[in-house]
């Protein structure tokens, strides 16, 4: 799908309207993704940005949308989530139908706390890049942080909204997990190449 093409089918939708350049950078992140790629996004915004990312993805790659902006927290799920876009769940599932991408896009409705304690199995290197675009408070981004454990070596963690909250938290985060990060790009989406210093090969600090 070119650019212009999912232009015109997401500028409609709540949450990716009049926001070219969050829409190109995610098309742009998906062209990046090897074959068979496994994408996660903790947020929400309608599978707009889920769209985005599963744009231009080939082979059995799909893209699992955590869309936890309508489901309120239960007691003891973590803090409340604030600033979350109010769309019913079938107008989401209706976007990818819109975008041809319903085969491409696992919506999960939940939260990332959820969707870990669902997932206890998940390996540590089941995805090639996590998008967190959940709530924006310290507290929920520090939650949201903890999926990165399952990020491929060499994979991406791509961040929007590098507010001083997601800042803080998403450094912090960082600075107490192995093996290292390393900023790869900083321009409309903070991203970070999750990197292994402790040797050159695949995914490690040489590599190209």
């Amino acid at each position: 799908m070119t650019r212009e093409e999912l232009w015109n089918i997401v500028n409609r939708w709540k949450g990716t309207e009049n926001r070219p350049d969050h829409v190109w950078s995610l098309w742009q992140w998906s062209g990046l993704m090897p074959e068979n790629a496994q994408i996660v996004e903790v947020g929400g915004c309608a599978l707009g940005s889920a769209v985005c990312l599963a744009s231009q993805l080939r082979g059995n790659s799909r893209v699992i949308s955590i869309e936890q902006a309508w489901l309120p927290q239960p007691p003891g799920e973590g803090p409340t989530a604030s600033d979350v876009y109010e769309v019913p769940l079938s107008e989401a599932r209706q976007h990818a139908i819109d975008a041809k991408m319903q085969d491409r896009i696992l919506l999960y409705p939940g939260t990332s706390i959820s969707f870990l304690r669902a997932n206890q199995h998940l390996p540590e290197n089941a995805f090639d890049l996590v998008y967190i675009d959940g709530a924006h408070t310290y507290d929920w981004v520090w939650e949201d942080c903890k999926i990165l454990k399952h990020l491929k070596i060499g994979g991406i963690a791509l961040f929007d909204d590098w507010i001083p909250d997601v800042t803080r938290a998403a450094l912090d985060y960082f600075k107490s997990t192995a093996p290292g990060w390393m900023q790869v790009h900083n321009q409309f989406h903070r991203a970070f190449q999750k990197v292994d210093f402790r040797y050159p090969g695949p995914g490690g600090i040489l590599s190209s």
